[in-house]
């Protein structure tokens, strides 16, 4: 066993600990812990995560702020109304724009270099009066601005890239704040070097998430499933996580490249009319097992489901991984560690491997999802593995195990 990598928490945690005594101390056991949104650990929650190890972060929207009162806890503050009433040409307009979100925004003028000083001194400021190990920087690139954003940006600062702006400004952080750790949000999607001053990087939905699940009608509400991707195709496993190898080799981070997805609930059924809700196991080691294959680290969250996963995954010591990737085989794709395999479903077909692994004497192997053994037979370790099916829609999906090479007592 070992430290957790990554964890993904809501901010309410952090912010009213009184109430999550145990998530706090689960949370302790990750070297990288990062909040969906605004809100600060007090001073005891802080110095109790970072004494165990962790690595705290606060949450920036790269782009900009969105119209209205913003929050008055840090790096945010009186600056924000003060940057929209009094330097506006700092900003790309000084009206609200279109936000993906659907909430009008204003976005930052990077060229600026007044406001860039401005950033820069309002997040170390924020850093030092919180003790927060660095800045989490989401949506940090042009791909997640809007149309009408990209299209201004190019006719207000013709030939001059809004990643590279970007890039700038993180570079001058970096400078400013040489002990703040950068955290970005999906800055790899880049073909500027964006990475160049970054500790770690994001990708979001690779493997499950919250969207595009299939939908079922239960008692007049219409509930969606776990959206589990394919392992093929446009837009599947492979072609994503190929194209993000690629991507990381022009300009790694100084750090990490994390994996976070999202699960619903894993229903099960109605009971005297309530609808049943459980934790989805299987997207947490589906997600596990896509991110391992290229020998990255991941995290499924339960954010959208209510329900948050406690168990030993994330704290499995793998080991290094063996050969130059992923093993593609009929109906799975497998991958083998020092101590350990992980083995993704390509296909809803059932799926047996025989497969010779480099293992001690006397090791057997340990299914750590169905807590059971498999013994060596004939010097080979026999794998099966079968879709799961849903209990409301009743469609099935792939599945991922973790196997542990370890010596049966």
């Amino acid at each position: 066993m070992r430290r957790g990598a990554f964890a993904f928490t809501d901010a309410e945690v952090l912010a009213r600990p009184e109430e999550h005594r145990d998530a706090i101390e689960w949370l302790g056991r990750f070297d990288v812990v990062l909040a969906n949104g605004v809100g600060v650990a007090d001073q005891e929650t802080r110095s109790l995560l970072q004494s165990k190890g962790c690595r705290l972060f606060l949450y920036f929207w790269t782009n900009g702020m969105y119209e209205g009162p913003h929050s008055r806890d840090p790096p945010y503050g009186d600056w924000c109304e003060e940057l929209v009433s009094r330097s506006a040409d700092q900003l790309l307009s000084p009206q609200p724009l279109p936000s993906l979100s659907g909430q009008p925004a204003y976005y930052f003028d990077f060229t600026s270099e007044a406001l860039r000083s401005r950033l820069c001194e309002e997040l170390a400021a924020a850093r030092l009066l919180t003790g927060y190990d660095g800045i989490f920087f989401d949506y940090a690139g042009e791909y997640a601005l809007p149309p009408e954003v990209v299209e201004l940006w190019r006719t207000r600062h013709p030939g001059v890239p809004y990643d590279t702006a970007v890039a700038a400004f993180l570079a001058l952080l970096r400078a400013r704040d040489p002990d703040c750790l950068i955290f970005t949000n999906q800055a790899f999607r880049s073909d500027q070097p964006i990475l160049a001053d970054v500790d770690y990087d994001l990708a979001e939905s690779y493997a499950t998430s919250h969207a595009w699940g299939p939908e079922t009608e239960v008692g007049g509400e219409t509930v969606r499933e776990t959206y589990f991707r394919p392992w093929s195709g446009h837009l599947g496993i492979e072609e994503m996580y190929r194209a993000c190898t690629e991507a990381l080799r022009r300009t790694p981070p100084r750090g990490e490249l994390f994996f976070l997805d999202y699960a619903r609930p894993r229903y099960r059924g109605a009971e005297n009319a309530v609808l049943q809700r459980a934790l989805d196991l299987e997207a947490i080691y589906y997600s596990y097992c896509a991110a391992a294959l290229w020998g990255h680290h991941s995290f499924c969250s339960g954010w959208y489901s209510g329900h948050e996963y406690r168990g030993p995954l994330y704290f499995v010591d793998l080991g290094q991984p063996l050969g130059e990737g992923p093993e593609e085989l009929d109906g799975a794709v497998l991958r083998e560690y020092e101590h350990g395999v992980v083995v993704l479903m390509t296909s809803l077909e059932p799926v047996e491997i025989d497969c010779e692994l480099q293992t001690r004497p006397g090791m057997s192997l340990y299914d750590l999802f169905a807590s059971t053994w498999l013994e060596r037979q004939g010097g080979r370790f026999h794998l099966r593995l079968a879709a799961s099916r849903r209990a409301l829609s009743g469609t099935r999906h792939p599945i991922g195990r973790v196997y542990l090479k370890a010596r049966r007592l």
